[in-house]
């Protein structure tokens, strides 16, 4: 059961809204809290629940031992039990299996098998969602010990905001002073639904999702496996391609967790603004996954930039945190070779932007963001490509080794490019949904429009894929 589907848009989402009108304070965050679980159950497997209430538990409990500890030693001892266990329970989850895939590799190599019992415990599921929750309450707990925010001591109302399904499994990242104030809001008042602008972003994701992403996925899933045979323009096609499938896959789920938000009366932060039309480097990450971006700043590039000597040059202190902050945010996407390399395109990007800055001021607004739609584009090549091998193979069809095939641009694949041009007008010529506060009122031929793409987006419903970022 996800987003995207029959059992939650009939079933799940009406049932839980229409119980959830009618209660008031504990019962209402323990029912939001309890349908969540049951949600997220549902997705896959039951028992990964589990990990999610021993994070809520863990730092329901010790957010107010940090921060009412009398010591900085104290509060510090508390904070590290905290991250130890959440980056502990992440990493196990999140690498294990590919711990055991380097370990068989390694013990066949000697003709001796791996032990039974590291089998067991290695050959474990990364749970959907557990990348965004474990550092929603991380940046929870870091807060309270920087005293930027208080414990928080009704468990059902820290449970509600770790778990609330829109965001659970995707996204948006949020912080303690952007959902629950609103939790305890509609605790204390009850939910007063704001059923225009919630479903409209409901809509538009879905429309974004199925009719983009997925009809885009389906060229692209083709045409990777012809790679070494590709040429100029079926390689360009597959990088462009795939940051649009991407986008519209992501920012679709974004739109529907938002929208899902105000139908309850909550209001998730923004995640996308228009990416694709970013002016630089930097620019596409303060548009691309938002609340993603400005916890790596908060809690990773600028602890590493001001851990730092103060004796230590400036532009060295800089290169050194942009690296290693996009190299682990590649790998919090998973554990592979490719993500790392992609974080690290990343990371020289921006260095190469913050150098060159000066240069690229004077440049055109338009060729700035040819140039940098250009540069995103080659940098999902690593993030899609299963093997550098693949990956090098790719990029030589992008440089144009392999010749130009115009064969490529045939009746089969129309429909694909079809597809991506629109994606490309769309992405520059309008705004994300989720980023207008209100309900804007559309001309009435928009409203049925959009009304028959949703009823499209039905008749497709059966052949839709999982959000890409589940997998994370």
């Amino acid at each position: 059961m996800s987003f995207n589907s029959f059992p939650f848009i009939f079933f799940f989402l009406p049932l839980t809204l229409f119980i959830a009108t009618y209660l008031r304070g504990q019962w209402l965050l323990g029912w939001l809290t309890l349908a969540s679980y049951w949600f997220y159950g549902a997705l896959g497997y039951s028992w990964v629940v589990i990990p999610l209430f021993v994070v809520t538990l863990l730092d329901f409990c010790i957010a107010p031992c940090i921060q009412d500890a009398p010591s900085l030693k104290r509060k510090r001892a508390f904070l590290f039990i905290s991250l130890g266990v959440n980056l502990g329970i992440l990493l196990y989850f999140k690498y294990a299996f590919s711990i055991l895939l380097l370990g068989q590799s390694f013990f066949s190599r000697s003709g001796r098998a791996l032990p039974d019992s590291w089998v067991t415990w290695l050959n474990v599921m990364m749970p959907a969602g557990m990348s965004f929750y474990i550092f929603q309450s991380i940046a929870y707990t870091v807060d309270i010990y920087r005293g930027k925010a208080k414990a928080e001591n009704n468990f059902w109302t820290y449970a509600a905001f770790l778990s609330f399904f829109p965001h659970l499994l995707a996204g948006p990242i949020t912080r303690q002073n952007q959902l629950v104030p609103d939790l305890e809001k509609i605790a204390a008042n009850g939910i007063h639904p704001r059923w225009k602008e919630g479903i409209f972003l409901f809509a538009v994701g879905l429309c974004k999702k199925i009719l983009v992403a997925d009809r885009l996925g389906d060229g692209i899933l083709h045409l990777i496996r012809l790679i070494p045979g590709n040429g100029f323009f079926a390689c360009w096609f597959l990088a462009m391609g795939y940051g649009v499938q991407i986008y519209f896959d992501f920012s679709g789920y974004s739109d529907m967790a938002i929208g899902l938000g105000r139908l309850f009366d909550v209001e998730l932060p923004q995640n996308f603004d228009s990416p694709y039309k970013a002016v630089s480097p930097a620019d596409f990450w303060r548009r691309w996954h938002i609340t993603l971006s400005f916890w790596l700043r908060d809690y990773l590039f600028y602890p590493l930039y001001f851990a730092m000597s103060r004796d230590a040059n400036n532009n060295l202190k800089l290169i050194v945190s942009l690296m290693v902050t996009m190299f682990l945010g590649g790998l919090w996407h998973g554990a592979s070779f490719m993500l790392g390399i992609w974080g690290c395109y990343h990371g020289l990007l921006l260095i190469l932007y913050a150098v060159f800055k000066k240069s690229w001021d004077r440049w055109n607004t338009i060729v700035q963001r040819i140039v940098t739609f250009l540069a995103i584009s080659a940098s999902w090549i690593f993030f899609r490509a299963e093997s550098m091998r693949q990956a090098i193979d790719w990029l030589k069809g992008c440089l144009g080794m392999r010749g130009f095939d115009f064969s490529f641009f045939s009746t089969a694949n129309v429909k694909y490019l079809s597809i991506l041009i629109l994606g490309v007008i769309m992405v520059n010529a309008f705004p994300n949904a989720s980023g207008y506060k209100g309900f804007v009122k559309f001309p009435a031929s928009l409203q049925v429009g959009l009304g028959i793409l949703v009823i499209v987006a039905f008749l497709y419903m059966n052949n839709s894929f999982q959000f890409v970022y589940f997998q994370f």
